[in-house]
């Protein structure tokens, strides 16, 4: 899906990394599992953490550039 993306914080991935992004024409990307997954990032040696189940991967794809800008989890 093509949408228009306004954000306040800067985006790692993007060209200009220093600068919000404004009407920035992106791709959604939407991958849906057969069955939740743990998308939990957190912990380290020693440390455990719920996992956090997820069902679907959202990315951000510059729609100029092609390169990747976002990427997060939902359920």
């Amino acid at each position: 899906m093509l949408a228009v993306v306004s954000a306040p914080q800067r985006m790692i991935g993007a060209k200009n990394p220093t600068k919000p992004m404004r009407n920035w024409p992106t791709w959604v990307v939407i991958g849906t599992g057969r069955r939740p997954f743990n998308a939990s990032t957190g912990g380290g040696p020693g440390t455990s953490a719920p996992p956090a189940l997820a069902l679907h991967r959202v990315s951000l794809i510059d729609a100029r550039t092609g390169e990747f800008l976002l990427g997060f989890f939902t359920k």
